[in-house]
Parts: C-alpha cells; structure tokens; sequence
C-alpha cells in the first residue's frame, strides 16, 4: 500500500519536462543554423578583408596575376553562400558541404597569400560535423573525407603558388585539426545515438519476452488449478456413484463447469 510520504515524490517525475533539444522543433534548429552561420559570416568577412585589398593593390606570387573587377561583389557572395549553406545544413548535408569546399578553394584564389582563407574551413567544420553524425553507409563518409583533404590539399597549393617561400603552416595545420575534432565529434555523437537505439531496441524485445513469460504462467497457472479440480471431482464421482448417483452427478457437472470456464480463460489469454 502506498504511503502519503510516498506520493509527492512521484509528482514531480511525472510532470517532468524533457529537456531543452527534445523540445526545439525543426524551425528552431534551422533558425539556430542561420544565427551560426551569420556569425560565421562576419569572421569570414573580417578575416578575407586584408587579403582581398592586398590583391587588388598588388599582384603576388608566381603564378601571374591581375586583379579582378568584381573581386570585392564575388568575395561577399562567397561569404553569404557560406552563411546560407550552414543555415541549410540540415537539409542536405553532403550538397552543403561541397559548395563550402568550392568556396574555400575560390576564397583562397582571390586572397593570394593570407591565410585568413583557411578560416573558411570553420563552417567546413561545422557541417562536416553533422554529415559525421547522419551518414549511412562508409564509403559515403570515406568520399567526404576524401574530398575534405583534397580541398584543404588544394589550398595549401594555391597558398604556395600565391605566397612564393611563405606558407603558413600553423594555419593549414589548425585546419586539418578543426577538420578532425568535427569529424570524430560527429562519429561519437552517431556513435551514442545508434547505442541508444539498441538498448531501446533490446528494452523492447525484454518486454516482449517478460509479458509472453507472464502470459504462460498465468495459462500454466489455469491449466493446472482447471486439472487439479476435474482430477478431484472425477475422484469422488467415481467412487460415490454406485451408491450415491446425485452425488456423482454433481461431481459430473462441476467437470464440465471446470473445464468450460478452463477454456474459455485459455482462449482469452491466447487471444491477447
């Protein structure tokens, strides 16, 4: 019997919220997306800024050069395309994804020798984080990877051709890490959900298991109270009816009683 004691504890468990990323819808995570992208937006603008007016200024490297008309109109297209992809990340990764690694190696392209274009492999980052964490078959994610490096490989060549002898290695290399820690991030957090998924799997199939065991001892439990009845009355009826027939006809109808009732509960209990 429960206690009064006992009662307000169960209240609060049975009023309580899920927490707050089971409670945002869609169009909260896509709006999330956006406000993330656009912050990516300003750190891409502020950090390609420099390497853009350099290059219009003055031409670079070894590879030979003249500076574009619409430099700066492509440079903030680049940037929103960036800010739209990561907004729209959850709708297809992958696509997203490739239109950031484009951009990179055109941002590289027009920035010549800063480093500053590496940056764009933050919103690389974070999308690649999210294809890490949905993808649905290996070789899928080995391609992505694959084309990850080969881009981050595409602009460390175009920095050398730009840059003459200054290559600036700590960038590519804070790059190659960022890459890195999103992609394990993601693989840990897929990792998690599909684990999730099997307990909840196996929790299942343990109910499953648990009420099919409860259902045949309840049959079992019928079964044998019905037998032990007919057993006993059959016992009686037999040894009273030569000088007792009302007797024996009573035991007789208790039979049937018995076993009607014995069979009616096993084809309720089949039936569930």
């Amino acid at each position: 019997m429960r206690t009064n004691a006992e009662v307000p504890a169960a209240v609060p468990d049975a009023g309580q919220r899920p927490p707050l990323t089971k409670r945002l819808k869609p169009r909260h995570w896509a709006a999330l997306d956006y406000v993330v992208g656009g912050v990516f937006g300003l750190i891409l603008f502020t950090t390609i800024r420099p390497g853009i007016v350099q290059a219009i200024e003055s031409p670079y490297g070894w590879v030979p050069y003249r500076p574009l008309a619409l430099t700066w109109p492509l440079a903030l297209f680049l940037v929103l395309m960036a800010v739209v992809a990561v907004g729209m990340r959850r709708r297809r990764p992958a696509f997203m994804l490739g239109v950031l690694l484009a951009g990179s190696v055109i941002v590289t392209t027009l920035t010549g020798p800063e480093a500053g274009a590496l940056t764009y492999f933050l919103p690389v980052a974070y999308v690649l984080y999210l294809v890490a964490a949905t993808y649905e078959h290996r070789r899928a994610a080995a391609r992505v990877l694959i084309a990850v490096f080969a881009t981050l490989l595409a602009d460390a060549v175009l920095l050398r051709l730009t840059g003459g002898d200054v290559v600036p290695d700590g960038g590519l290399v804070s790059a190659a890490l960022c890459v890195i820690i999103a992609w394990f991030t993601g693989y840990i957090v897929r990792q998690r959900r599909r684990y999730a998924l099997r307990l909840q799997d196996e929790a299942a199939s343990k109910a499953v298991a648990e009420e099919r065991l409860r259902i045949a001892r309840e049959l079992h439990d019928v079964v044998a109270h019905s037998m032990s009845v007919i057993a006993v009355q059959a016992g009686y009826g037999q040894y009273v009816i030569d000088t007792q027939p009302a007797d024996a006809r009573d035991a007789l109808g208790a039979i049937q009683a018995t076993s009607r009732e014995a069979l009616d509960e096993m084809r309720r209990m089949l039936g569930a």
